[in-house]
């Protein structure tokens, strides 16, 4: 009888376990929308991407790869924000400080100084070892800046670029638009100023080849509304500018020690409108930027042949 009892005891804790290892219900989906669909693209290929160099370092580990993932040294070397002290350099004037610090107490502004050297800026990685370079030991050497992340960053992910005494936007990706003002205070900026109408109205493009063709375009000048709309001016201090930059998501492949790696995750992708103005240029032609964002909204699609002559056409 006792055997029963214990099989019965053994039967029934067997039975709890199994109920306990059930699964619960699977919760119904929520429709998919087409925002919902690319979201969800986007998140499935980055976990690819991943997977994909995760095999890769595993495959490598015997050929003596570096302890450190190479796409983490990256993030610290390229891609990162510079630190307080290295931008230090990059300091504006107490005296602009002073003269612009109620302006400066708003929230979405900021003043920027643009270093005039493009020659310290090799390629988009490596700084050239001429000793006046040294000092300017950050990603870009501080000849861009990038309004979407507030910080100095390669010429190719910026929002503005100086270099040669122009002005330009010119990201990878990225459809740039700028415009002249006039002489008006920055103060007085708002998205009914005259001027800002065609930046507001123009649709983001669907596809890479939509994109070169503006760029094509805006390079000899679009004439809207009595205003001309290009890449870039010449650096002026009389005027206030304003620039439209939508940085589009999507894929801009580049490689690291045999890995390969979409560019476009080490940057925030945006669609914004922001208005600046030149409030110094130094004896050595460096220039001081006083900024204000307009507006900001999240960066569309863009749909990409990955194509020798894309990359080119793109690509700084």
């Amino acid at each position: 009888m006792k055997y029963w009892i214990l099989f019965f005891f053994m039967a029934l804790f067997h039975g709890l376990n199994v109920n306990a290892q059930v699964p619960n219900p699977t919760p119904q989906p929520t429709p998919i929308t087409a925002g919902s669909r690319s979201n969800i693209r986007i998140v499935r290929d980055s976990n690819n991407t991943f997977d994909q160099l995760r095999s890769l370092e595993i495959q490598r580990k015997k050929e003596e790869l570096p302890i450190n993932n190479p796409l983490n040294e990256l993030k610290r070397v390229i891609y990162r924000k510079p630190s307080k002290e290295e931008i230090q350099i990059f300091a504006p004037s107490p005296s602009l400080l002073e003269k612009y610090a109620l302006f400066l107490r708003q929230s979405d502004v900021g003043i920027i100084k643009l270093n005039s050297d493009s020659s310290c800026v090799e390629n988009s990685e490596i700084m050239t070892a001429k000793e006046t370079c040294l000092q300017y030991a950050i990603p870009g050497a501080g000849t861009a800046y990038s309004f979407r992340v507030e910080s100095y960053r390669l010429p190719r992910l910026a929002d503005l670029i100086l270099s040669k005494g122009i002005l330009k936007t010119d990201g990878v990706f990225q459809q740039g638009i700028m415009v002249n003002l006039g002489n008006i205070s920055l103060e007085e900026v708002t998205l009914q100023t005259k001027g800002l109408k065609y930046l507001l109205d123009f649709k983001p493009v669907a596809d890479v080849e939509s994109l070169l063709k503006i760029d094509h375009e805006l390079s000899k000048g679009i004439q809207a509304d009595g205003f001309l709309y290009r890449l870039g001016f010449y650096v002026n201090d009389q005027v206030t500018f304003a620039l439209r930059s939508i940085a589009y998501k999507g894929k801009y492949m580049r490689s690291v020690k045999g890995i390969l790696y979409n560019e476009l995750d080490f940057d925030k992708r945006k669609d914004i409108l922001v208005a600046f103005r030149v409030v110094e240029i130094d004896a050595n032609g460096n220039i001081t930027i006083l900024w204000k964002m307009l507006s900001q909204g999240n960066a569309p699609v863009l749909k990409i042949k990955q194509t020798k002559e894309n990359q080119q056409n793109k690509s700084k």
